[in-house]
Order: C-alpha cells, then structure tokens, then sequence
C-alpha cells in the first residue's frame, strides 16, 4: 500500500517561503537550518523544497534563534 504524501497547504507555503528568505537575507544554509533546529539536513530539505510543512516547533526554533517572533518573521515577508 502506497502513502500518499499530503500537499502542503497555502499557508504552509507562505511560512516556508519566509523561512527561504529570512535564511537567505541571512545566508544561513540548510544544513545550518538543520543545526539551529537539531535536526537532520534531509528533514530541512523536503521542507525547504515544500514537499513536507514546517511544525510550529520548528517555526519557534528558528524565530528564537533570529531574535524574533513568528508573526514578526511572517509579516516581514507578507505576500
């Protein structure tokens, strides 16, 4: 029996493309992402790449470790 894999949602699009740019303005890698997040470079890639939603904990890590909260990082790169 096949899994079928569940699409990410719109909004979890818009939070992995504000995770994509913030990391980006501040040139932090993947595998950086990974470190931040304790966890493995192929969980920050399927996500990174929208095959797979970000959790909140995740969202919460990285906002921590950037020195700010989720609404300050979602609304700074509003669509």
């Amino acid at each position: 029996m096949s899994k079928k894999a569940t699409p990410v949602s719109d909004f979890g699009i818009r939070v992995s493309a504000a995770i994509r740019a913030e990391a980006g303005m501040r040139r932090v890698s993947g595998r950086q992402l990974a470190a931040i997040m304790g966890k493995s470079p192929a969980y920050v890639n399927e996500r990174i790449h929208d095959n797979k939603e970000w959790t909140l904990g995740d969202l919460g890590s990285l906002c921590t470790a950037w020195g700010m909260t989720p609404e300050q990082l979602l609304s700074k790169y509003r669509s």
